[in-house]
């Protein structure tokens, strides 16, 4: 077998070891620590800081997620149901912020200056949730992660 055959099957394996999780399932983009027990914090995902931690705040408090720069400002969160997220328009173009994973919602289209409020609601099933624009996907993305209390 040539070095080309060997280094090709060697990365082969690495990519399906990879792939194999626990029995929670592999992680996926989004996913915390939390199955581990250890301290879930959005910034293990974003490793600018693009953050902001709302888990000591009340549970009506609103979380400001502003759309600037064609980027969520913060990109994640961590929050509490009963909480409330507040996208923000701060951008000349308009967003439309769909959430896929964890918990649904789809806004309608955003223009500057106008605002999506959103609720987090119950389920005990929960401990993330992914959200995007669905105008700039591949520039603006972000998360939730749902702090335990």
């Amino acid at each position: 077998m040539s070095a080309r055959h060997v280094i090709a099957a060697v990365l082969a394996s690495a990519v399906i070891l990879a792939g194999c999780g626990d029995d929670e399932g592999p992680a996926t983009s989004g996913q915390t620590a939390e199955t581990t027990g250890a301290s879930a914090t959005p910034a293990a995902q974003d490793p600018t800081g693009n953050t902001n931690d709302a888990s000591s705040e009340p549970p009506t408090a609103s979380i400001e997620i502003a759309m600037k720069d064609a980027a969520f400002k913060p990109a994640y969160v961590t929050a509490r149901v009963g909480q409330t997220l507040v996208f923000r328009n701060q951008d000349d173009v308009a967003h439309k912020i769909k959430a896929d994973e964890g918990q649904y919602f789809t806004s309608k289209t955003l223009n500057k200056g106008q605002n999506y409020k959103y609720r987090i609601k119950k389920d005990p099933e929960l401990s993330n949730m992914n959200f995007i624009c669905t105008i700039h996907p591949a520039k603006m993305e972000g998360g939730v992660v749902l702090a335990k209390r």
